[in-house]
């Protein structure tokens, strides 16, 4: 375990982004799940 800063930059760069996309993409489910049943409830009249 004798790697360079740069390397381990590297990985915990990586790490990151592998983390953004991950989040990004749970967000946007999130914001579909969101859109989808929202408008199920107002065309059910619910909401008024």
């Amino acid at each position: 375990m004798n790697k360079s800063n740069q390397e381990i930059l590297k990985d915990i760069e990586q790490k990151m982004i592998a983390n953004l996309l991950l989040t990004k993409g749970i967000i946007n489910k999130m914001k579909s799940f969101n859109d989808k049943y929202s408008k199920k409830y107002v065309e059910s009249g619910a909401a008024e």
